[in-house]
């Protein structure tokens, strides 16, 4: 009975240290560039069951985010703003869930929220989103590369 306890016990510190590994790997991910950028935005039709490109126009592919080691994110707007009221910088914090899986973000001054990660690599970062438009939700899959 000894030895099953021990085994489980043992069973249990590895699945939960697995998991913290998982999110450090993600963290670490996340901020090893200086810069992330969009580069695919894509909207769920919910009546063909199939994602859909968005346009891209070069102001949105100029948004610079930045996620820093200590919890702190900077969002540049970039040269080219998509509405020039909107301004040059946005600051914040952000962390992951404990599994890694979720990104959330508070804004200075804004709202806070929550992105589900869908692949986060040193090379790439999928996030899915839920969005209200006119009273109607639908998921928006963003893709993001290092400048």
């Amino acid at each position: 009975m000894k030895n099953l306890l021990f085994t489980l016990l043992c069973l249990n510190t590895l699945f939960f240290a697995c998991k913290k590994d998982a999110a450090d790997t993600r963290s670490s991910h996340l901020t090893s560039t200086d810069c992330w950028v969009v580069t695919k935005i894509e909207f769920f039709d919910s009546s063909t069951q199939v994602w859909e490109d968005f346009s891209l126009d070069d102001c949105l592919t100029e948004n610079c985010w930045s996620f820093q080691k200590d919890g702190e994110f900077v969002w540049d707007n970039g040269i080219e703003k998509c509405d020039p009221t909107e301004p040059q910088t946005i600051t914040g914090t952000w962390d992951l869930s404990q599994n890694g899986e979720t990104l959330n973000i508070s804004v200075t001054g804004y709202d806070s929220g929550s992105l589900k990660i869908i692949e986060l690599t040193k090379n790439r970062l999928i996030t899915q989103d839920s969005v209200s438009n006119f009273g109607f939700y639908t998921l928006v899959r963003d893709t993001y590369e290092p400048k």
